[in-house]
């Protein structure tokens, strides 16, 4: 056993004699063993922060319905006939407005952004009027809720932070419609912050999809 420890002082003092002779290749190699620890840490600290943020976004007593072989609610379709199916199928909560449930139309709309001035898609979604009661973390921050039928927007304080000219009582342009910014809103700070809200119907109008949606929930 002794043996065994003198040989094992031996080669680990030689070893640590060597870090400083071969000190340009020991610190090549301590530099790429960083560089390869930072970086998984870092894509996992985004695959951590992603997960959380999708797991707020939803609720255990809420469910998306989208057409069938649907990868996303971009690709899905529903008519008008699906959603009254959903809005009266039994198991559906209510309030005194009605059925707790609201068909959504989804697009996107060119806004620039404030740290590069460069253009980008931002989401904006069409809800009904039981949308943010579906939705138990919504929470208006400042100005109001839109108002059924006219071109107003509330936004996510993440695209009002992140996206210029989406500040409180701002109008957003979009090909030939104008917005009006009457509000903005926070999530519990789920990915519906960074989208845009207004009513569906006038959505619909302004894309001319005439009545049909996409997501149902």
């Amino acid at each position: 056993m002794s043996e065994i420890l003198r040989t094992t002082f031996t080669v680990t003092a030689m070893s640590l004699r060597n870090i400083w002779q071969r000190r340009s290749a020991t610190f090549v190699s301590l530099t790429g063993i960083c560089g390869v620890v930072l970086v998984v840490v870092a894509v996992l600290a985004m695959a951590e922060g992603f997960r959380a943020t999708l797991e707020m976004a939803g609720s255990e007593d809420v469910a998306i319905v989208i057409r069938g072989g649907s990868s996303s609610e971009m690709s899905s379709v529903l008519s008008q006939e699906d959603v009254n199916i959903v809005t009266n199928a039994s198991g559906i909560a209510s309030d005194a407005d009605g059925p707790l449930t609201s068909a959504e139309f989804f697009a996107t709309v060119d806004v620039a952004k404030r740290s590069t001035n460069t253009w980008a898609n931002v989401p904006i979604r069409g809800i009904e009027k039981q949308g943010a009661k579906i939705r138990p973390h919504f929470r208006l921050v400042a100005g109001r809720m839109f108002e059924s039928g006219r071109n107003e927007i509330i936004v996510g304080v993440g695209a009002s932070r992140a996206f210029a000219g989406l500040d409180l009582g701002a109008t957003l342009v979009s090909g030939a419609n104008r917005w009006l910014v009457v509000g903005l809103f926070s999530d519990n700070g789920s990915v519906a912050e960074s989208e845009i809200w207004t009513d569906v119907r006038v959505l619909q109008g302004s894309y001319r999809r005439g009545s049909s949606f996409q997501p149902g929930a």
